[in-house]
């Protein structure tokens, strides 16, 4: 990262478009942090269950019990 904003240099496209980093950023960015599944109201309103389609690749689980939400992976083992 240069300070000088002239100098700046973003990712290569690349980086964006295939498949091979897109993987590697869902396990080692994205399974390594917290991740917003929606704003307080989205989460107020939430049905007892709710299944968010494709959340990084992955249909997630949402279960509501008071005030208590549990995220699960949607995915048979």
């Amino acid at each position: 990262i240069n300070p000088d904003i002239a100098r700046a240099e973003t990712l290569a496209a690349e980086f964006y478009r295939e498949e091979k980093y897109f993987r590697a950023s869902k396990e080692k960015i994205f399974a390594r942090s917290w991740q917003l599944i929606g704003t307080t109201d989205d989460v107020d309103n939430l049905k007892p269950f709710t299944i968010l389609e494709n959340f990084l690749d992955e249909p997630v689980l949402l279960t509501k019990s008071g005030d208590e939400i549990n995220c699960l992976s949607n995915v048979c083992t």
